[in-house]
């Protein structure tokens, strides 16, 4: 059973984030797991996961990738939300 609380997730993704040597299988599978369950409202997920790609994982095409994705899975009111934010965050391709 899945946990139902975007801070759990959040929090999850800290604590392997800040270890000596995140393991990325788990931090994008916690990543995955929340984009299931809130991936359609939350444009600041899709921002933390592109965020986590480029600064931990240091994989610029998989975090444009992502980028993609969320532009197809958020809702459509949320778009441009996401859009103002990633360019604030600096994190646009």
């Amino acid at each position: 059973m899945r946990p139902i609380s975007m801070s759990f997730y959040r929090l999850y993704v800290q604590a392997e984030c800040a270890q000596e040597t995140p393991n990325l299988k788990l931090i994008r599978g916690a990543f995955e797991e929340a984009l299931v369950e809130f991936g359609l409202n939350e444009p600041d997920l899709w921002l933390n996961y592109v965020q986590m790609e480029r600064e931990v994982a240091k994989d610029g095409a998989r975090a444009g990738a992502i980028q993609q994705r969320a532009l197809n899975g958020l809702d459509p009111h949320l778009k441009e939300t996401f859009i103002r934010k990633q360019v604030m965050a600096g994190l646009s391709a």
